[in-house]
């Protein structure tokens, strides 16, 4: 009987990370259409940061104009094929990239709930957080650098060579993918660290806000409003050096003593301006990305947290109110169910976990 459900168990886990790897797939494919113009736009004021806004918007003109160009900026002026530079590559990176990073955004924080305890879980109930998008931005860095390198590449070279056979026939070619590595990493860090803790706790504050136990689409799209500022705010500096290194005609970047070089040369060329060129093209991506994933995020993220709570055994309810037990999750839940008076509160709790 033991063996039955816990097969059960592993099956209804493993349907349950199909389908968010699925999904992840999907909102990645569907979504890139819209995104990628906003992409275009922002990774060419990186390598152009002296761009001002009304040039960027006669850019954007040109950019469906076969016949135009604008000032010899390489990759604009060629049409709407011009537009999507760098669309097939920046299509698997999204595709990819989710295939991994919702199953382990979702699950790797109830791993580290188990791992540190209830009383660091009680005392630093965000850090679950903070170490989730530190495991995924480490392993997502060596992932998708290729995929960047590649998208970024047929962003900047001329449109001569800009075929994916001129790409493979550069010499070192295993050393062009990983090209600017060294960027990459502290940006995927700054990213996924500010992103995870930013959204945990402007959602925590939501709950709180609209004694919800369950928030809307309308109150999700707000929280990823404000995660958005936050962070592109962070990650914009290390986006703009990422994408100098990775650029066609970079220079190389082998060690982070190099990388401090390029962040000197970006200052010296554009200021601090420099480091936030395409910024609102960053925010107006994160938005458009953001209607496409709100709610199934959150949809998924409660399903994994149902999950934890029917795998985790009974407990005693008297001694559960007494606080006795590690898994908070299931101390809460039986609290819930126990206590009338505190089942609002503690509903809350269990939407912000």
């Amino acid at each position: 009987m033991a063996n039955e459900e816990n097969r059960i168990k592993n099956s209804n886990l493993l349907m349950l990370y199909s389908e968010t790897v699925l999904w992840g797939v999907i909102r990645g494919v569907l979504s890139l259409p819209f995104e990628h113009p906003f992409d275009r736009i922002k990774t060419t004021m990186q390598l152009y940061p002296n761009k001002r806004s009304k040039e960027v918007i006669s850019e954007i003109k040109c950019l469906y104009n076969p016949n135009g160009s604008h000032q010899g900026i390489k990759g604009l002026g060629y049409g709407i094929r011009g537009f999507y530079s760098g669309a097939i590559p920046n299509t698997i990176r999204a595709a990819s990239k989710n295939a991994y990073r919702w199953p382990l955004q979702f699950a790797l924080p109830n791993f580290y709930s188990n791992l540190f305890g209830d009383e660091i879980e009680r005392n630093y109930p965000g850090l679950k957080k903070l170490v989730t998008g530190l495991t995924i931005a480490s392993l997502e860095a060596f992932i998708i650098s290729p995929l960047e390198r590649v998208k970024v590449w047929f962003m900047s070279v001329e449109k001569s060579k800009a075929t994916f056979k001129n790409f493979m026939a550069q010499p070192h070619l295993f050393s062009e993918y990983y090209r600017g590595i060294w960027a990459v990493l502290p940006k995927q860090i700054i990213s996924w660290t500010t992103y995870s803790y930013s959204d945990y706790k402007l959602r925590e504050y939501a709950h709180t806000l609209t004694n919800k136990k369950q928030l809307g689409f309308l109150d999700l799209l707000l929280v990823s409003i404000g995660v958005a500022l936050i962070n592109t705010a962070a990650v914009m500096p290390f986006d703009a050096v990422k994408t100098r290194a990775q650029a066609a005609n970079a220079i190389r970047v082998n060690n982070f003593g190099e990388v401090l070089k390029l962040i000197c040369n970006i200052h010296k060329e554009a200021g601090i301006r420099g480091f936030y060129a395409g910024t609102r093209w960053k925010l107006v991506q994160y938005f458009i990305n953001s209607c496409f994933t709100v709610t199934a995020m959150d949809y998924f993220e409660n399903r994994f947290k149902e999950h934890v709570r029917l795998d985790s055994p009974p407990v005693n309810p008297a001694l559960a109110q007494a606080g006795i037990f590690a898994n908070r999750k299931v101390t809460e839940k039986i609290i819930e169910e126990t206590s009338p008076e505190t089942s609002v509160t503690s509903g809350n709790k269990k939407g912000i976990q």
